[in-house]
């Protein structure tokens, strides 16, 4: 099981960005619905209930952070 999150602030957006000569990491944000980046905090929260007491009925599944983007 693995967390799928979305763009997020860290080395892969910047790069990706500067790949498709987009101006900031941010512009790939306006894909998703609340129109932002991941903060890396936000991650991490996913992960500790994911390996916390909530998520010990979670098996075989990738959770997809999306805020909205699947719904």
């Amino acid at each position: 099981m693995r967390p799928t999150p979305p763009p997020r602030r860290s080395a892969l957006p910047d790069e990706s960005a500067r790949l498709y000569g987009l101006d900031t990491p941010e512009a790939f944000a306006v894909q998703e619905p609340l129109e932002r980046m991941l903060e890396p905090r936000e991650v991490a929260a996913m992960i500790a209930w994911l390996a916390g007491p909530p998520g010990s009925d979670v098996t075989g599944a990738a959770l997809a952070g999306r805020r909205g983007l699947s719904v």
